[in-house]
């Protein structure tokens, strides 16, 4: 069957662009990037947690689409990644954490001073929608948008992905041991400081959050009460579907839909796990979390004429807290 979407046709044109140097809740200054909106009146904000190890850049069409619809989006590279970086990754002493509750929350912050009273959302690439459940402040968020998004342990995949990701996770520290930090070149992503590889292994090895001790840290998840969107696809190998739905799990309060998709629902060969970020690839999907965004943000959202998927397939939903049906209108 062939889903309708929500059509919203303004694709990015001219915004207003800032590179930024702004600082952590601790005081250490990342590099930022400020997209507004062209009329510079945004009608809420956005803050992007980047997946682990990926520059700001990425996200930067998909920023674009946002600010020309209205949302002022804020970009950044966490400390000791990218333009944050002060020194070689092998002497970098940040941790995981860090980049949540002093990177994230920093950035919060700021947005509140720069546009007061504007309704603030989250996206989040992998790690990035992890991180927002350790940021002290997620209450400030209205609601998540995560893509790709994953609980790590090796049980929520299958088959030979279930091996190699198990295989990575045992591997791993010989691997920071060996060359002073994680390379992940071959991923397309910057050197990983070794204490937050190391701390990415430990959340990999159990199926919940665990700290430096041992002890369970999803009751921190569990603080965020808002809406929560979840998209995942079948050919993204770093984020398995059930691996997907464990992290909507996680956000134990939220009001959570998990939306499921294959490439070819978008007459794509592949997507994979940063595909959906790139301008072209699914513009119907786009189109969507604009919507939800605005709405969930503001309560409204402009009114267009329904899209449907470019090829035919079948909308894949699963309800993971609260049961609000994936194919229901906004």
């Amino acid at each position: 069957m062939r889903t309708p979407l929500p059509r919203h046709t303004d694709r990015p044109r001219s915004t207003v662009t800032r590179r930024l140097e702004i600082r952590a809740a601790d005081g250490v200054p990342l590099a930022a990037t400020l997209f507004v909106p062209p009329n510079a009146s945004p009608v809420a904000c956005a803050l992007v947690g980047s997946a682990i190890g990926v520059r700001r850049a990425r996200y930067e069409r998909f920023c674009r689409f946002l600010a020309t619809n209205g949302i002022a989006v804020l970009t950044f590279d966490y400390r000791g990644i990218g333009d944050s970086a002060r020194v070689p990754a092998r002497r970098s002493t940040v941790t995981l954490t860090e980049w949540a509750e002093q990177d994230m929350e920093g950035l919060v912050q700021w947005i509140g001073r720069r546009y007061p009273g504007l309704p603030l959302v989250g996206i989040g690439h992998s790690i990035g929608g992890q991180l927002f459940g350790l940021v002290p402040s997620v209450d400030r968020f209205e609601a998540l948008f995560l893509v790709g998004a994953q609980r790590g342990y090796p049980n929520y995949w299958r088959g030979v992905p279930r091996a190699v990701i198990a295989a990575f996770w045992r591997l791993l520290p010989s691997i920071v041991s060996i060359f002073g930090y994680l390379p992940m070149r071959i991923a397309g992503c910057e050197p990983i400081p070794p204490r937050v590889a190391l701390d990415w292994q430990r959340w990999g090895l159990h199926p919940d959050f665990r700290d430096a001790t041992g002890r369970s840290q999803n009751d921190r998840w569990a603080r965020f009460r808002g809406r929560l969107l979840s998209l995942s696809f079948e050919d993204d190998f770093f984020a398995a579907e059930g691996a997907v739905a464990a992290l909507v799990r996680t956000y134990a309060r939220a009001r959570a839909q998990h939306m499921h998709f294959s490439p070819s629902d978008f007459a794509r060969r592949d997507i994979g796990h940063s595909g959906f970020f790139a301008e072209g690839v699914c513009p119907a999907l786009w189109d969507h979390a604009l919507e939800w965004l605005l709405r969930s943000a503001t309560g409204v959202a402009p009114s267009r004429a329904p899209l449907s998927f470019p090829a035919p397939g079948d909308l894949r939903a699963q309800d993971d807290n609260v049961g609000l049906a994936a194919q229901s209108a906004l």
